[in-house]
Formats: C-alpha cells, sequence, structure tokens
C-alpha cells in the first residue's frame, strides 16, 4: 500500500491489482477506480499546473476540481479561464 499526500488530499493505493484509488481530502472520503495512477502525474510533475489546481480547487470550494484539472487539459484550461474571469467595471 502507498500513500503519498499533496496539500489536503492524501491518495492512497489501495489495491495494485485493480488500480483502486482512495482520495481523503478534509470532509470527505472518495474511491475511484481507475485504469492506472496517473491522476495525479501533471500536478507532481509541474509546479505551474500544481499552483492553478491549487488555487482552481480552493476558490471553486469544489472536492473534485483538484483531480480533474490534474488529470486532465481541458479541465485544467477551464480552471485558468475562471482564474481569470474579472467582471467589467462600468
Amino acid at each position: 500500500m502507498q500513500t503519498r499526500l499533496i496539500k489536503n488530499y492524501s491518495l492512497q493505493r489501495l489495491n495494485a491489482s485493480e488500480n483502486v484509488v482512495q482520495i481523503k481530502t478534509c470532509e470527505r472520503l472518495h474511491i475511484y477506480y481507475i485504469n492506472s495512477l496517473k491522476l495525479f502525474n501533471e500536478c507532481t510533475v509541474s509546479p505551474d499546473v500544481r499552483s492553478v489546481c491549487e488555487k482552481c480547487a480552493k476558490v471553486t470550494k469544489s472536492d473534485m476540481a483538484y483531480p480533474l484539472c490534474c488529470s486532465q487539459r481541458s479541465d485544467r484550461e477551464w480552471c485558468q479561464l475562471f482564474l481569470d474571469y474579472t467582471l467589467s467595471q462600468k
């Protein structure tokens, strides 16, 4: 069993043969069945990506924002647009 801490998230590989991943946040516990453990690869490789994903998770207050942002480029682009959005001043 392997455990890594990423900010407020704890990633734990529960079963190596089935690729079951457990993500424990501050309040909730989510279990994901995935084909590989590349769920957090982008955030572990690039500090810039990790920074965007952490900000997105904090601002949106969503438990799913960080894992999705780290795993999919389209979700990361959405997070960046969301963080850059400002209301026009009149």
